[in-house]
């Protein structure tokens, strides 16, 4: 019963970590490509401002700069 209980408690911090991880990669992921939405903005290339700020999107979809620009 108490191995029941151990393996139980690692398995739950093993998914915890890991879904934090993917997370935070996930915001990094969203914040690049809004940098590219805007600097293709300040290029004058809406086209692909927008494709990059619909892949941001993705990543985190509550992000108010991505929404913003």
């Amino acid at each position: 019963m108490n191995l029941t209980k151990f393996l139980l408690i690692v398995m739950t911090a093993i998914l915890l970590f890991w879904g934090c991880s993917t997370s935070e990669q996930n915001r990094q992921k969203a914040v690049l490509h809004t940098r590219l939405g805007h600097q293709y903005l300040q290029q004058g290339d809406p086209t692909s401002a927008l494709r990059e700020l619909m892949e941001a999107q993705k990543f985190n979809p509550k992000d108010a700069n991505v929404h913003y620009a």
